[in-house]
């Protein structure tokens, strides 16, 4: 192939890096709980990405492989105002360590769910081999409440799953505002939602 004067052909056969067109998009918040992040998925255009074979796995497994450290996910849960939709799915994830950050996990779940799709049981669901990416971190200089992402019912569930009431009749007292606040936004909003927790 020739060339103008001064330009020249360098290339000696070396493997180019290909980077994947398209990367599957993922956005982590610190939520106020402080030891809740949720991470959103989406593809380039905004759209949630398709992530129910990790869902369905993580369902099936996560007990058996310890996915709660493998892949830094507690669990799946429908973003507010989503419906019945699966693509609504976000990742919530209660910190188990204490350098834990919303960056830091939204990272390590990047590479665990490239990891997932790329063994060959996945082949099934997703026809090229994708790419998740950590995007960015959109925690807020003042964090909203859990109820604020999740619908009533799930975080009635978290809230239940990773606190421990001893006394039911002290729940309510100021000294737990701060808490309740953290999950349902105020501590009347709690008190309608965990009437019937035993």
């Amino acid at each position: 192939m020739l060339f103008s004067s001064g330009i020249e052909l360098t290339y000696k056969g070396q493997a180019v890096k290909m980077e994947f067109r398209y990367p599957i998009k993922i956005d982590t918040i610190q939520t106020a709980v402080d030891r809740i992040c949720l991470s959103f998925i989406s593809r380039h255009d905004g759209s949630s990405a398709y992530i129910k074979p990790m869902y369905d796995f993580f369902i099936e497994n996560a007990n058996k492989r310890d996915l709660v450290n493998e892949w830094k996910v507690s669990g799946f849960k429908l973003q507010r105002n989503a419906g019945t939709r699966a693509n609504g799915l976000i990742v919530v994830t209660v910190k188990t360590n204490n350098d834990d950050t919303a960056r830091s996990i939204g990272k390590h779940i990047a590479s665990a769910f490239t990891d997932f799709i790329g063994l060959q049981t996945q082949n099934p669901h997703y026809n090229k081999k994708e790419k998740f990416v950590f995007h960015r971190d959109i925690t807020e200089d003042n964090p909203a409440p859990l109820s604020e992402y999740l619908r009533d019912k799930d975080v009635v569930d978290i809230f239940n799953h990773i606190i421990i009431i001893d006394n039911k009749d002290e729940l309510f007292d100021d000294v737990n505002a701060k808490l309740l606040e953290s999950f349902f936004g105020s501590v009347d909003n709690a008190r309608r939602l965990l009437r019937d927790v035993d």
